[in-house]
């Protein structure tokens, strides 16, 4: 899989993009303790440490999404399906994933990148809140994964349909549409390409994957 240097480049923006928010945050908490020290040590702590838990889970969910540790630190559906979970936490977003659409059989590397990063594009679409659907059914040595996103609201941004349709050049993407263009990458390397609809209040994704990828 061969991706171009913007992509990458535009990947990596809208990563610290995600991150300046709950690392400036810590930040002020370590302000709040330097220049009231115990008047504020309370709300300083609290500050702090959800700043961190929040970074934390981007970083987990990034390092497999865009790095090599997806088959190493997550090989099994379960395992995912409790980072994704992680990832959503403390949002608007419920995530509903049950054990009858979740095989248990080993899941591939790439086949792992593709499902967790079609979670993020379905949260997406959900700017107001809602519930993530997702099924997985094992289809001989591969996997159809259906993701849908039901809410008020529910839509693909602008660009964002060109952009998984991967119908736009590198040139033209950024970074609010370049994580649609990746995932769409990803999905025909693992598989059959991704697929979506749009309805009212309501996105589906699906892509077919092979299993041990």
């Amino acid at each position: 899989m061969n991706l171009d240097f913007r992509v990458v480049e535009l990947l990596f923006s809208r990563m610290c993009h995600d991150l300046v928010g709950p690392v400036g945050a810590a930040v002020n908490g370590v302000e709040l303790l330097e220049e009231f020290g115990g008047e504020m040590a309370d709300e300083a702590i609290t500050l702090l440490g959800s700043s961190a838990r929040v970074a934390s889970r981007r970083l987990r969910v990034y390092r497999v999404a865009y790095g090599m540790a997806a088959g190493a630190a997550i090989s099994s559906l379960g395992d995912l399906r409790s980072l994704i979970a992680e990832f959503l936490d403390g949002g608007k977003i419920v995530l509903e994933w049950p054990d009858n659409k979740m095989p248990a059989v080993h899941v591939g590397r790439n086949a792992i990148k593709c499902i967790l990063n079609m979670s993020i594009c379905a949260a997406e679409t959900l700017p107001r809140g809602g519930t993530l659907h997702v099924g997985v059914e094992q289809a001989g040595a591969d996997m159809v994964v259906t993701m849908q996103a039901k809410g008020q609201g529910a839509r693909l941004a602008e660009g964002v349909g060109e952009a998984m349709g991967m119908s736009v050049s590198s040139e033209r993407l950024d970074p609010r549409t370049v994580h649609s263009y990746f995932t769409a990458v990803i999905a025909k390397h693992a598989g059959s390409g991704l697929k979506f609809e749009e309805g009212t209040d309501i996105v589906t994704l699906s892509c077919k994957v092979s299993a041990s990828e």
